[in-house]
């Protein structure tokens, strides 16, 4: 029986196919979700708690379709996307994967936000004067990055952390 072992290099999180130096569109679309959302919650505290329902509807709008795209490009994929966030010396890599399996879900989760940021828009239109919506624009944003690497995790750790920010 013979055994086949993958040599690990200082190169190895780097998508098969991709040229040095170049993004997957699939790590494109990830940037930008994760862009759109942290400027989400930073233009939800610059401008005045009454832009704050559109805000979450527009900002987060773009984000779930940009979602969406992801997911339907990892299905199509043949060459799953995979990345190291950040390598932890006792934990090892913290690692992204993005797989026709998880492309699906993903691609669900956009479509659940899509719908739930025009929801929470327009229900937070009434709540302005008597809730903090910045707050809720927070965790708004903060789920929705917390499922996206809920369903991309690619080892237990990050697993773990993506579930605990999702359970505040």
């Amino acid at each position: 029986v013979q055994t086949c072992a993958l040599p690990i290099s200082a190169n190895w999180e780097r998508t098969i196919n991709q040229p040095s130096g170049t993004m997957s569109p699939s790590a494109i679309l990830l940037v930008l979700f994760i862009l759109l959302c942290v400027g989400g919650v930073i233009l939800s505290y610059v401008q005045a708690v009454e832009h704050t329902p559109n805000i979450i509807a527009w900002v987060s709008g773009i984000a779930a379709v940009l979602v969406i795209w992801l997911g339907v490009v990892s299905m199509f994929d043949p060459v799953p996307f995979s990345a190291v966030l950040w390598s932890i010396p006792s934990v090892g890599p913290i690692l992204v994967r993005a797989d026709p399996l998880s492309g699906l879900f993903v691609l669900l989760t956009g479509l659940v936000f899509l719908a739930a940021s025009i929801f929470a828009a327009s229900a937070l239109l009434s709540l302005v004067g008597c809730s903090n919506a910045r707050v809720y624009a927070v965790f708004h944003f903060a789920l929705f990055i917390s499922i996206v690497w809920l369903l991309i995790a690619s080892d237990v750790f990050s697993f773990l952390i993506a579930w605990e920010l999702m359970s505040i």
